[in-house]
């Protein structure tokens, strides 16, 4: 607090102990009474240390000062600091830092306490860290006392959100009937978690998150890879003959995202990036299905796309989407011999784990689901595969379902025969329906344990616990 020249004395001064040794005060408060703070801890001289410098003085006679011992001074520091008030002192420590690790106290304290009685440890005052607000009788400022005051009051919690009630807006949601794919995947997930980013869409105050940048230049980079091999050998398909000229690719991506990644950190997440990016490289050159990457970050059903929505009802619901890959095998080579379309595996990118395909229905995964019936609806082709493809997990393999007949390298459990696949897309229509439905009817309900990996994503929107 800076009290300007001839301002009234009355003023706080926050010094080191250097700056008080002449000087009284009315109340001192001496803060930071930790073990190698105050006392600090010595530190040795890096050119010159102690035992060089006594032994220099038992050789030569040449007596340098010594930097080592320093506890007499700190003692000196501490002497003038507890006796330069005139009404009242206050000694503060901290037991703990901020993450609950134990702190050892100043030895310091043990001086003071031996010259009282132990009833003014007694009568200490303390505050957990648990602590979030100052009892009434404590808090130290006005605003500080209106919290304590609203801290004590015993009302109840209030309860969870509950579904909407307001005609105006159960009209809006009845008459929804476009949709994207991964926001009828979030609602069959949680609906408060969709009436968040889905509807109400709030800005963010606060920079995206490092797991949300990171996935965003995963893709990026990715595409631009894959067109940048296809410009240099004329197909994008991932085999160990174009291995090398993927990894050259890839290369020149990273280079092109230079700019963002710049400084220590951002050269630190593009090495982990380059990473991550290779490995998954090799993996799907030694082990995946050789079909053509054709259609990258394909998007369809909104103003402006190629392609229209996904019609599962007419007049009921249309789904649009962006899907980060579809790749396609010729209708010669590769088709299938009863419809005559080519192969299509459609594969959504995540980060370290990903959506199984054993359950999609029950477990609410439909992005990649839909995604393949819009392949075979829009493009002509005949979906054989829809894998969410990790980019971050030591194990490449993708996850979700396949046809047995597909080469590749899969977990068993997501293998399944034709009529296991095309059960598996009728089911996920089925459930997207009902969804929908379940959504224009304004059922917004809560699911903390499928909401979000670690809980629940909104807890203080939703308060149906985490």
């Amino acid at each position: 607090v800076e009290v300007r020249q001839g301002d009234a004395t009355e003023g706080v001064l926050l010094a080191d102990p250097l700056e008080i040794r002449a000087r009284r005060f009315r109340a001192v408060f001496l803060c930071g009474l930790q073990d190698a703070e105050f006392p600090r801890r010595p530190v040795p001289e890096p050119f010159l240390d102690d035992d060089a410098r006594r032994g220099l003085a038992a050789a030569a006679g040449l007596r340098l000062p010594l930097h080592e011992d320093v506890l007499d001074r700190e003692r000196s520091l501490f002497y003038a600091c507890v006796s330069r008030p005139q009404e009242v002192l206050f000694l503060s420590w901290r037991s703990s830092d901020e993450e609950g690790e134990p702190l050892v106290a100043s030895p310091f304290l043990d001086d003071v306490r031996t010259l009282f009685t132990e009833q003014l440890w007694a009568e200490r005052g303390r505050r957990l860290l648990a602590e979030v607000t100052w009892s009434p009788r404590e808090a130290p400022t006005p605003r500080e006392l209106r919290r304590a005051q609203a801290a004590a009051r015993s009302e109840p919690d209030p309860p969870p959100l509950a579904a909407p009630v307001s005609a105006p807006v159960l009209e809006q949601l009845a008459a929804r009937r476009t949709e994207g794919a991964r926001q009828l995947e979030t609602f069959a997930a949680c609906g408060v978690r969709w009436l968040v980013e889905g509807l109400l869409s709030p800005r963010r105050v606060t920079p995206d998150p490092e797991p949300m940048k990171r996935g965003s230049r995963a893709h990026a980079v990715l595409e631009a890879t894959l067109r940048g091999l296809k410009a240099s050998t004329g197909s994008a398909r991932l085999t160990p003959a174009t291995l090398p000229a993927a990894l050259e690719a890839l290369e020149a991506a990273l280079g092109s995202a230079a700019r963002e990644l710049a400084g220590a950190r951002g050269q630190a997440a593009r090495r982990t990036l380059e990473a991550d990016l290779r490995r998954y490289l090799r993996h799907e050159a030694e082990h995946g299905a050789g079909l053509e990457p054709e259609w990258l970050e394909w998007r369809f059903g909104r103003e402006g796309d190629e392609h229209g929505p996904l019609v599962l009802a007419p007049g009921e619901l249309e789904v649009t989407g962006r899907v980060d890959r579809v790749d396609v095998g010729g209708r010669g080579e590769a088709g299938d011999e009863a419809s005559g379309r080519g192969r299509a595996i459609v594969r959504d990118y995540k980060g370290a784990s990903a959506p199984k395909g054993a359950g999609w229905a029950e477990g609410g995964a439909l992005q990649v689901a839909l995604y393949m019936l819009a392949a075979r609806e829009l493009l002509g082709l005949q979906p054989v595969g829809g894998l969410y493809q990790p980019l971050w997990s030591r194990d490449s393999r993708p996850r979700g379902l396949v046809r047995d007949d597909v080469a590749g390298r899969y977990v068993s459990n997501d293998v399944v025969d034709e009529a296991g696949l095309e059960a598996a897309l009728g089911e996920i229509r089925d459930r997207a329906l009902t969804t929908a439905e379940s959504l224009r009817a304004g059922r917004i309900a809560p699911c903390a344990e499928r909401c979000a990996p670690n809980g629940c994503a909104y807890p203080t929107i939703c308060r149906a616990g985490g």
